[in-house]
């Protein structure tokens, strides 16, 4: 899968780092830009959460997340600011079964008219156009 631009939510970024397949090959690709890819600032809080729950729950050390999260730091993911995309995220959130923060993902996705890449099956089936990666 060879995408020209997407949105990637923390989900995916979070598989990317930690296991082989689609989205790993996906961050590859934004690596190397051969895909632009675009997230809401919010992603860097979500991974941060996401790195120090496999801490506490000692299926990763310190160092590695700390490593993972370098990782994406270094990634040339456009971050964009949520604080333009609230009034639709909250809406979006407000009148489906999405939580605010997928939301986020989806609005921007919808802005900029390119796929929103996930790991999260049911945020995928929730979005229009949304690729479900392994």
């Amino acid at each position: 899968m060879t995408l020209a631009e997407a949105v990637v939510d923390a989900s995916a970024v979070v598989r990317g780092l930690t296991t082989e397949g689609e989205a790993a090959d996906l961050l590859d690709q934004v690596a190397v830009g051969a895909t632009v890819g675009h997230a809401p600032d919010l992603i860097v809080a979500e991974v941060s959460s996401a790195l120090a729950l496999a801490v506490r729950t000692e299926r990763r050390s310190l160092e590695d997340a700390q490593s993972l999260f370098e990782l994406l730091a270094a990634s040339p993911i456009e971050l964009h600011s949520t604080a333009p995309l609230a009034s639709a995220a909250i809406a979006l959130a407000a009148t489906s079964e999405l939580s605010a923060y997928d939301s986020y993902y989806a609005v921007l996705a919808h802005a900029l008219e390119v796929p929103l890449v996930t790991a999260d099956r049911r945020l995928a089936a929730a979005v229009p156009g949304a690729v479900l990666v392994a």
